[in-house]
C-alpha cells in the first residue's frame, strides 16, 4: 500500500470516527435536554389523584429513547400485593399484550425481572419481538413493572438509552408512591392482575 492510500485510509478512519463523536454529542444534547423536561413534569406530583397524564406522559418520553410500539405499566395492590396492568397503550394491543406477560411469567422472565433494578431485555414468546421490562422501585419498595414491546428483534437498544428507562421508571415511580394512590384499582377496572403466587 502506497503512503498515498495509507493517508487516505487515516483519513477516512478519522473521518468516520469524527461523525460517530458528533452523534454521539449530539445524542448526549438531546439527553440532557430530555431529562430536564423529564423532571421539570415528574418534579411536584404530590397532589395526584389520576396517574392517567403520567401515563401518557411516560409513553411519551419512552417512545422518544427507544421505539416501542405497546406500551404498559402495572403496579402492585397495596391490598393484596398483586400485579395489575394499569395501562397500555395503545389499547387496541391489549390482548396481545396480556397473552404475552402471562408467557413470560410462565417461563420466569417477569420474576427475574422483578428482582433486577435495570431493565430485562427478551424476545418475545414468538421470537419476533422483543420485550422489554423495568421494575418501578423506590424507597427499596417495588410498585410496579413498565413493560415495552419493540416491533422488531432486529432493533438494537443502545446502553444510553436504557440508562434513560431506568431514570424516567425511577421518577415515575417515585410520583406513584407520593401520590400514594395504589388503591384506586377495583374490580370495575382492573385490567388483568396476577396472584401473589405467580410473582
Amino acid at each position: 500500500m502506497s503512503t498515498f492510500d495509507l493517508h487516505m485510509n487515516s483519513t477516512g478512519v478519522l473521518q468516520s470516527q469524527v461523525r460517530e463523536l458528533t452523534i454521539v454529542n449530539q445524542s448526549l444534547t438531546e439527553n440532557i435536554e430530555l431529562l430536564k423536561s423529564i423532571s421539570d413534569f415528574y418534579g411536584d406530583r404530590s397532589t395526584l389523584t389520576d396517574l392517567a397524564p403520567v401515563f401518557k406522559e411516560g409513553h411519551l418520553r419512552l417512545r422518544n429513547i427507544i421505539p416501542f410500539h405497546t406500551v404498559g405499566f402495572m403496579l402492585v395492590r397495596k391490598t393484596d400485593g398483586e400485579f395489575i396492568i394499569v395501562d397500555c397503550e395503545p389499547s387496541s394491543d391489549f390482548l396481545p399484550f396480556q397473552s404475552e406477560i402471562e408467557s413470560q411469567i410462565n417461563t420466569g422472565t417477569f420474576a427475574w425481572a422483578m428482582q433486577q433494578t435495570k431493565a430485562t431485555i427478551a424476545l418475545t414468546m414468538r421470537a419476533d419481538k422483543t420485550i422489554v421490562f423495568h421494575p418501578l422501585i423506590w424507597g427499596g419498595d417495588t410498585i410496579g413493572m413498565f413493560v415495552g414491546v419493540v416491533e422488531s428483534p432486529e432493533i438494537k437498544i443502545l446502553d444510553v438509552s436504557l440508562n434513560l428507562l431506568s431514570v424516567i421508571c425511577t421518577l415515575l415511580a417515585a410520583v406513584v408512591k407520593s401520590a400514594d394512590i395504589r388503591d384506586i384499582a377495583t374490580p370495575e377496572n382492573i385490567i388483568f392482575k396476577i396472584a401473589p403466587k405467580d410473582k
